[in-house]
């Protein structure tokens, strides 16, 4: 399957489907502003039985076969993220972000077992299926949503008298049914809000204008490089006047949400396949090498640039390193575990955020890390993520989602 192409509407939909609530609907009249994602829950809860099937199969020896269910959970969210609704696009991007993610933990989780059961092959034949150049799976071909856009424009047709001001019969109660929607008792001060609101709404082509303004200001800024300094201005949309356009800040919302989600996922593409070829070759000769370009070329083609490299071309991969074999401290000591202070920061469905924790690790395992959003090289003393530190870095090798769940263990947090 190369795309999940359920049609939106009761009407396009298979009566089965229709009849599972496994669709979208439009309401009645049908509106896109009003879309309400009904099989969304049941893909959210597809993902999470999926994590618990790779789980299940790990538990039961079986790596290789945890790392292809989490293969085929990468793609489908691939394929979620395709959709043209903002909210769709979160689900999808979120869980492309836990799947590779998860693939990771499951090559580490085995190598800390007494006797790994994955397989260099195993780890080239992942390795193919996570190819950049895979139409599948690039993230660059996933688009802003479109359907946001086209419902906004059709809410605008209908509450505002064309060339005029908004409509007085239509306005307050269609905005009204939107605000509501799923929460009836809602109708009526959601009706009176709109209502007072009206007078200050503008008219028909200065919506159309802020509408355009903020789709194009987000279009220009999605096909930016990350570093570009236009991405540091604020965005059209968070200038936008609240107030007299209300009706587009509530059906459009904050498709910016989109921006770190995507630079999240093109990091972890690039962490999970270098630090799964490290492994394949470690598993291959029962040894670390030196420098990271040993994995060329049976576990890759080439070797990813480092994602937050600000060099202009990019000179730096990410780094490597097998505590006290590369970090033996000074000329008289005798070589130290190396310390990291994780501060994790998982995408999740939920607002959990887990405090900082400090982990040591030996020449049992190797280090790898990308400089991170500060684009500067600290060392990997902190593993601070998508977080703007000046002194942490990305943390790919050990995962953090790893190294999290040994902490939770470790405290009696988790049985």
């Amino acid at each position: 399957a190369w795309a999940f192409g359920q049609p939106y509407g009761s009407d396009a939909a298979d009566p089965d489907t229709v009849i599972a609530k496994m669709y979208t609907e439009l309401g009645d009249p049908p509106a896109l502003a009003t879309a309400d994602f009904l099989y969304l829950p049941a893909i959210d809860a597809l993902f999470c039985l999926l994590h618990v099937e790779a789980t299940r199969l790990q538990n039961e020896g079986k790596p290789f076969e945890a790392m292809e269910t989490m293969f085929r959970c990468l793609m489908l969210a691939r394929q979620i993220a395709d959709r043209e609704f903002l909210t769709e696009k979160l689900v999808g991007m979120t869980n492309m972000y836990n799947a590779l993610t998860r693939l990771r933990d499951i090559a580490y989780v085995d190598s800390r077992a007494e006797t790994p059961k994955l397989t260099a092959e195993n780890i080239r034949d992942i390795l193919r299926r996570l190819r950049d150049d895979r139409a599948a799976l690039t993230v660059e071909r996933i688009r802003l949503p479109r359907g946001d856009n086209l419902a906004a424009e059709q809410i605008i047709s209908r509450v505002y008298d064309p060339r005029g001001g908004p409509n007085a019969e239509r306005f307050a109660p269609t905005l009204a049914r939107i605000a509501s929607r799923g929460r009836p008792m809602r109708m009526f001060s959601e009706s009176a809000k709109w209502d007072a609101l009206r007078p200050l709404s503008g008219n028909d082509l200065a919506a159309r204008e802020a509408l355009g303004n903020v789709f194009n200001d987000w279009a220009k800024r999605w096909d930016l490089e990350w570093n570009d300094p236009i991405l540091k201005l604020t965005p059209d949309y968070q200038k936008l006047d609240k107030t007299r356009f209300a009706m587009i800040d509530m059906v459009v919302g904050d498709v910016g949400r989109l921006f770190p989600v995507r630079r999240s996922i093109v990091t972890e593409v690039i962490c999970t396949r270098t630090a799964l070829a490290m492994y394949g070759q470690f598993l291959q000769h029962r040894a670390y090498p030196r420098d990271i370009a040993a994995v060329r070329p049976v576990f890759l083609q080439k070797i990813d640039w480092d994602p937050w490299d600000q060099n202009k071309p990019p000179k730096l991969t990410l780094d490597f390193f097998v505590p006290m074999r590369d970090r033996p401290g000074g000329p008289n000591e005798p070589p130290k575990p190396h310390e990291i202070e994780v501060f994790p920061d998982l995408p999740a469905p939920t607002a959990v955020r887990w405090p900082s924790f400090s982990v040591r690790l030996r020449d049992d395992t190797f280090v790898m890390y990308s400089t991170g959003p500060d684009g500067q090289r600290n060392g990997m003393r902190k593993a601070t993520g998508m977080v703007e530190d000046e002194k942490g870095d990305y943390l790919a090798w050990p995962p953090v989602l790893s190294l999290l769940r040994q902490n939770l263990v470790e405290s009696g947090r988790l049985k």
